[in-house]
Order: structure tokens, then sequence, then C-alpha cells
């Protein structure tokens, strides 16, 4: 085809010659050469007489193809472009459509969820009147993954329903709707299932992630240690940045999972670094919160709370509710230490124990009489499940009930 329409400089078969031969080597592991590829027809497209279909099969079809390698910068560039041309051609309704489902996920990918919902649900408003518009199904799944995210757990639910009915597999986001929801098995087997029957490694890229965070969930370490191995090997011999932030994000929680607190700092600083370079806040509140809960780990309090309020303000500002009542219920709890039951008196009684103090000398501290102090170091025994002072002494200090002012 690229031979004939050189042969009779024909642009339509120069451009499609060139995407054909361009998808091919992606499709085939010669990424760079293909994109490279792409992009020269892509000045073919913007600087000839391309005939309008083919112009429109041309802008989605290399969208569809540096998403599926996770070119999120190309992908964004040639989507704004198609934007512009979609305008020029109103009557064009599938790649109309096809630029709203992709602008809808950049806007997602940014930040401007607002943007996005409204943009996918045009997207499947569009779709919808073109019975087996197979990019309906895309747009659904966006639209469910946009109030998954803030909380519509009804309407997710619905979109997932409808975006498998119109061919679009709702994993991973339906799994994680299930975690969401507190169906640990029922999240684990259908991600389990779908990464069994999923053999291409671009479309793997976009499941593994999904597969650590569900099997830490279900207590699967080395399952989910295995994930993040194969997502970082796609992510070096897809060189592209998105990846290698999740590949460093998944390595870190699973360093964090396994109690191994500095190299899980070490990775979600580079994942960190990446996203801000993508300018992604989603992904990076995520990974801020992650090492809030690292530092917690390690006992650095101030750094801890300085990481989840600013991952906090940034879900604020997303509209994130599920993510927002999370680091919220944490921050309370490093305020608000866990008390295991025990009443203000009870811990003041449980601190002067863990001092080395007799009931006699308690009892001249908090001037109340020493069988009254008997009757606290009973209840602290009973409360704790221990038996002894230094039970006690040790339970105090492992689960940080001596660390806070009463």
């Amino acid at each position: 085809m690229l031979s004939a329409g050189e042969q009779f400089r024909n642009a339509d078969l120069i451009a499609l010659g060139r995407l054909g031969l361009g998808q091919a080597m992606v499709q085939q592991g010669e990424i760079a050469k293909g994109i490279k590829l792409l992009d020269e027809m892509m000045i073919t497209v913007e600087t000839e007489d391309v005939f309008p279909l083919v112009h429109g099969i041309v802008y989605c079809a290399v969208i569809e193809t540096c998403r599926k390698v996770w070119d999120l910068d190309r992908a964004q560039e040639w989507t704004s472009a198609l934007t512009r041309w979609c305008d020029a051609q109103p009557d064009i309704v599938p790649f109309r459509g096809e630029c709203l489902v992709r602008r809808a996920e950049i806007f997602q990918f940014h930040g401007e969820w607002p943007k996005a919902l409204e943009e996918s649900m045009d997207a499947c408003n569009l779709l919808s009147q073109n019975q087996g518009e197979s990019a309906a199904g895309e747009a659904y799944y966006r639209q469910a993954e946009l109030h998954r995210l803030v909380g519509h757990t009804k309407k997710a639910e619905n979109c997932f329903h409808e975006a498998a009915k119109r061919g679009r597999n709702p994993q991973p986001g339906l799994a994680l709707h299930r975690l969401a929801q507190g169906q640990k098995n029922v999240a684990e087997t259908a991600i389990r299932n779908t990464l069994r029957e999923t053999k291409d490694p671009k479309r793997r890229a976009e499941l593994l992630p999904a597969v650590v965070s569900i099997m830490l969930a279900a207590k699967q370490t080395e399952e989910a240690s295995e994930a993040a191995k194969e997502l970082c090997g796609i992510a070096r011999d897809l060189n592209v940045p998105y990846l290698f932030a999740k590949c460093a994000y998944s390595k870190g929680t699973v360093f964090y999972a396994k109690r191994k607190f500095q190299p899980a700092l070490e990775e979600l600083q580079k994942a960190l670094k990446f996203w801000n370079s993508l300018n992604l806040p989603y992904e990076s509140a995520c990974t801020r919160e992650l090492k809030g809960l690292v530092y917690l780990e390690m006992n650095d309090k101030d750094n801890s709370e300085v990481e989840l309020m600013a991952a906090k303000w940034v879900f604020e500002q997303l509209g994130a509710m599920p993510d927002l009542e999370r680091v919220n219920r944490l921050l309370d709890s490093e305020r608000n230490p866990e008390t295991y039951g025990l009443s203000l008196r009870e811990l003041q009684v449980l601190r002067l124990v863990a001092s080395g103090k007799t009931n006699k000398s308690i009892a001249h501290e908090l001037f109340i009489s020493e069988r009254t102090v008997d009757r606290h170091v009973s209840n602290i025994f009973n409360k704790l499940g221990v038996s002894s002072r230094v039970e006690a002494t040790a339970f105090a200090l492992t689960n940080q009930m001596l660390d806070n002012d009463l």
C-alpha cells in the first residue's frame, strides 16, 4: 500500500500504509520504530490533502496505539489534534465519540474529573445512538471509573455492566470496585482469572497494578510481588515514564507489606518524581498517602502527617471521597491513637506501671486510693489480655500507647 501510494503520489495510500506498518511494528514489539513511523505518517496527514474518512481513521488509530503502549504525551497531543479536526467535521459521529472518550481519559489523568465525567457522558450518549459501536463500551468504562473514584457506587456498578454489555472487559475497574466494597474474594478471583486469560503485555500492564493491590489486600504477598516484577519487566520493554512510575509504586507497596520500610520509601520517591513530571495528581496523592503510612510505621510522626495532609488536600480538590475518608481516618488515628478500650485514667495508670512504679506510688501520684489503683490495674490486664505488669508494659510499648501526653 505504501509503495503504491508513493508510486502514484496518493496521500491517502501513503498515510494508511504507514499507519499499518507502524501498528504492526508496535504489535511485534518494535515500539520505537513503530512510533517513529507513526509520527512521520501524522506529518503527512497534517500537511497533505487527505480524504476526511482517512483522516479520522488515522487519528483514532494512532491515539489508540499510543495509549496501548502508555505513551500518554503522544496520546494527548494527537487527541488535541483530533478534537480540532472533529470540530470541523461535526457529522462524523464515530470519530467525535472516540475523541470524547480519549479527551475524558486525559482530563481524568490530569485531575480535571468534572470535565472528564462530562466528556465521558457525552461520548456515551453520542456513541449509543449507533448500534454496535465498539467505542461505546470504552466510553461507559471511563464513566464507570470516574464514578468509582468519586464514590458513586451504584452509578459505577451500572456503567461497568453497560461497558461489559457493549464488549469492553470491565476489569480491572470492576475488581477494584469490589475490593472497595469489602468483597476481597470476589475481587481476587475476578482479577486473577482476567490476568490468566490476557496474553498481550500491553493489556497486562493495565491489569497488573490492580493485581498487586488486590493480592496485598488478600494477604497474597508473593503473588503481588510476582505481579510487580512482571509489570517492571513490561515497563522496561515499553520504555515509557508512566509504566516506570507504576513499577516503582507497585514495588513500594510490596516492600511496605513486607515491612521493608527503607526500600519502600526509595521506590515511592521514584514513583512520585515520575507522577509529578507527568502532572498526574491522583497518582501523586496515592503515593504520598503510602509514604505517610511507611513513616508512621517508622515512628516518624511529623513526616507521616506531612505526607498524609498533602494527600488529603489533593483528594479534596479532586473529589475523591473514598480516598479522602480513608486518609481522614488515618489522620484521626494518628492524633487519637488506639486505646484498646482503656479509659483516660487507666491509660495514666498504665504509663506509671510501665515506668516501674508500685501501686502505692501510683496512688500517691494520682491522689487516689491504692484499692482504686488495684482495680484499674486489674481492668487494664483484662482489656489488654495480659497477666502481668511486664506483659502490660510490653503491650503498651509495642502498640505505641505511651507516646502521647495524657
